[in-house]
C-alpha cells in the first residue's frame, strides 16, 4: 500500500510536530490501524534524543522494523510490507519495534 506524504523541502533543519504527525498518520494509513489506537507522537527528549519519536503499542509487534525498512512481519502475519513512505530530508530509525524515531537527514 502506498501512502501519499505531503513533501517537505530538501535539507530539513528540524522535525517538527506537525511533519512528525503526519509521518504517524502515513504508518496509521499504511498498517491500517485502528483510529482509537493511533500512533502518536512525542517529542524525543523522553528518551533523550533529537527529533520526534512515533509510538505506537497497538499495532504489529515489530512495525517500527517495518514501517523504516519493509519486510513481513514476526507476528505471522504473511503480507510483505513496503517502507512507509517519507518526505524527502527525512529519515526514521526504530527505537524499539513499537517506536520510531524521526529526524532530519544529514
Amino acid at each position: 500500500m502506498h501512502v501519499a506524504v505531503d513533501q517537505a523541502p530538501a535539507g530539513v533543519a528540524e522535525i517538527t510536530d506537525e511533519s512528525a504527525q503526519q509521518i504517524a498518520d502515513a504508518i496509521s494509513a499504511h498498517f491500517r490501524a485502528d483510529p482509537d489506537y493511533a500512533p502518536q507522537v512525542m517529542h524525543a527528549d523522553w528518551d533523550g534524543g533529537s527529533g520526534r519519536v512515533i509510538v505506537w503499542g497497538h499495532g504489529l509487534s515489530d512495525w517500527a522494523y517495518l514501517a523504516s525498512g519493509g519486510g513481513v512481519s514476526e507476528d505471522g502475519d504473511p503480507t510483505v510490507y513496503e517502507p512507509v513512505p517519507l518526505p524527502p530530508g527525512v529519515w526514521v530509525e526504530p527505537v524499539s519495534p513499537n517506536a520510531l524515531r524521526v529526524l532530519p537527514e544529514g
